[in-house]
């Protein structure tokens, strides 16, 4: 690889562009990062160079045609998803200068030394790649092939939007290389990265062959692995990452097909390759689409399930609380009729002992009075009320042993009488 040929920071070329990083080589050409002085704005800047090292006369000729072509293209060609050409131009030393967007995002490239990237990495990727590619092939001017998209040809800008670069390579409207015969070479571009029909130089390829370079630049992302090497342990990325899903490792795998998808037929020939990026577009559009309403249907089923087990909850929740004020009611009206009982038991208590003390009192004014009888009454009243009580025994025993003394007394008396009047 060649030296850079100019210093940052110090090199002023055509009088307006100043250095201020290289950035690399194309390839062919170097490119650096400059600053347009008078519009005060970056720019990358290609430069192919007389001067350069290893370059012939016969290849310094053919990359002079290449940087012509990519400086037409770039022009012509003005999409998002491609770099943009602003001005091409030659110094007095014979430099050729070729003034395009600048684009600080890096490569793809760059990219894949972290290793595989994310899938919605890779799908925004390959959108914004078939939709470059789409405006190449579709130009009103007629079909551009790009023939070298490799990961270092696609750039980054700071958004993350990537950008077809390095039309150098590309197969214009004009090209008729049947005119060779066979003694036409292949078609350019980087082994790895080139269609099978690359190698057929005296037929102009179609947009299918820009379908299987895109293929590799996605397989790779994917994978960290060159499809080119891949290949014989592997049909598509899903075989080396589980994680990818079906429907995108069917659509790289067709990319991928040998055989290219070239006319109208061919675009329902699963068997074939995509035809152009338009169906490729089209085939990754349908597939989010569906899993997106895959998505959305599991989304609403999951939130009906969670919706009717927050019911279900709901209604356990209602059956326990109503089971709580159940057992919440039943506890009280326990507690309120042990608190009757409580208070009646109180009151019987409290009624008994005074009907106790009441025959206690007559009781004792009836043995006071010597009314023996009264107060045996009495004393057993009270004793059917207090079984155990002393005095009602006593009270009683004194009752009746003066009632007996009494009744003794009585019948004495009524013998002497009657004995009085026997004599009598």
């Amino acid at each position: 690889m060649a030296p850079p040929l100019f210093r940052p920071h110090s090199d002023l070329l055509n009088g307006k562009y100043r250095i201020e990083a290289y950035i690399g080589a194309g390839s062919f050409g170097q490119v650096y990062k400059a600053r347009h002085v008078r519009l005060d704005t970056l720019r990358a800047l290609k430069v192919l160079h007389p001067e350069m090292t290893g370059v012939g006369s016969t290849a310094l000729n053919d990359y002079k045609k290449r940087f012509d072509l990519e400086a037409k293209l770039g022009a012509k060609i003005d999409h998002p998803n491609v770099v943009k050409v602003h001005n091409f131009e030659a110094d007095a030393a014979g430099a050729l200068l070729l003034e395009m967007e600048y684009v600080p995002g890096g490569t793809l490239a760059d990219l894949l030394k972290q290793g595989p990237a994310p899938i919605e990495r890779v799908l925004a990727a390959l959108r914004d790649g078939l939709a470059g590619l789409t405006a190449m092939h579709e130009h009103a001017l007629g079909t551009f092939v790009h023939r070298d998209l490799k990961p270092s040809n696609i750039l980054l800008d700071a958004t993350g939007r990537a950008k077809i670069a390095d039309l150098g390579s590309a197969q214009t409207p004009w090209d008729n290389p049947s005119l060779l015969g066979t003694l036409a070479p292949p078609h350019p571009g980087t082994a790895g990265y080139r269609s099978p029909e690359h190698e057929v130089g005296n037929s102009l390829l179609t947009p299918s062959a820009d379908v299987y370079g895109l293929g590799c630049v996605a397989f790779e992302l994917l994978t960290g692995k060159r499809w080119f090497d891949a290949q014989r342990n592997a049909d598509g990325p899903r075989d080396l990452r589980p994680d990818v899903p079906d429907w995108l490792d069917a659509i790289v795998r067709r990319m991928l097909n040998e055989t290219p998808g070239k006319k109208k037929a061919d675009r329902d020939d699963a068997t074939k390759r995509y035809v152009d990026c338009r169906d490729v577009a089209q085939a990754v559009q349908q597939a989010t689409d569906a899993e997106q309403a895959q998505g959305a249907a599991r989304a609403a089923a999951l939130a009906r399930k969670r919706e009717q087990k927050a019911a279900a909850a709901a209604v356990e929740a209602e059956v326990a609380a109503a089971r709580a004020r159940e057992q919440k009611a039943a506890a009280e009206a326990e507690q309120q009729r042990q608190a009757t009982e409580w208070a009646e038991q109180v009151e019987r208590e409290r009624q008994q002992a005074a009907q106790i003390a009441e025959y206690a009192r007559q009781t004792e004014v009836a043995l006071s009075a010597a009314r023996w009888g009264e107060a045996r009454r009495h004393a057993r009243a009270w004793l059917a009320l207090q079984p155990d009580s002393a005095p009602a025994h006593a009270a009683l025993k004194r009752a009746e042993t003066e009632q007996d003394k009494a009744n003794m007394a009585r019948t004495r008396r009524r013998a002497l009488l009657l004995l009085s009047l026997i004599h009598i």
